[in-house]
């Protein structure tokens, strides 16, 4: 099955939590005439653990996650070894090691939020309406688009371009049939 995956990407905000059952999507929309895509942007690796690349290295199918802090203080990890000791020992815990690369520590809402998921945003509509109890998120000037908790995830076409957002509920096999229908597109 690892030849299908060629050259398209699965973006998490954060990691995903076991038992959650509630699943939506939403598609995203690109003008063929827009040349942007995520590898116009740089988000730096947990270079100690994972090689110092650009997301434009990741070009067969990758899942690349992204830690963040903004929703109900999750992810504390001060730096890389802090992070990964969080993920390993606490969530999801029980010596889960990632085999896929980890990203530094970013905002993926707020007025500092990294310009990639800045750019994620404005093509894909929030799978969901609603955002979690305000006093558990932590960022100011919430936006209809903004990610609405850890685990929420975007699956990126060929080109770098998003495809369809996720909640953060949906689980991993929920996503095959996208993936695939995404891989069995003709290169345009």
């Amino acid at each position: 099955m690892t030849g299908l995956f060629a050259s398209t990407l699965l973006l998490l905000c954060g990691f995903l939590a076991p038992g959650l059952a509630h699943e939506a999507k939403t598609a995203c929309y690109h003008s063929r005439r827009n040349n942007a895509s995520i590898y116009d942007y740089r988000v730096e690796t947990l270079s100690k653990y994972f090689p110092d690349k650009d997301i434009q290295d990741y070009k067969d199918f990758a899942l690349l996650a992204f830690p963040c802090n903004q929703f109900g203080m999750q992810e504390p990890g001060a730096g890389e070894e802090e992070i990964l000791n969080g993920i390993r020992y606490v969530r999801p815990g029980n010596d889960f090691q990632p085999t896929f690369p980890v990203f530094a520590k970013i905002n993926v809402n707020g007025e500092d939020e990294h310009e990639l998921y800045t750019y994620l945003k404005r093509y894909c509509p929030a799978p969901d309406k609603f955002f979690r109890a305000k006093h558990r998120l932590y960022y100011d000037k919430q936006e209809v688009n903004d990610i609405r908790w850890n685990f929420e995830k975007f699956l990126i076409d060929k080109h770098g371009r998003p495809y369809m957002r996720y909640n953060p509920t949906t689980a991993p096999d929920s996503i095959r049939a996208d993936i695939e229908q995404l891989l069995n597109q003709p290169d345009l």
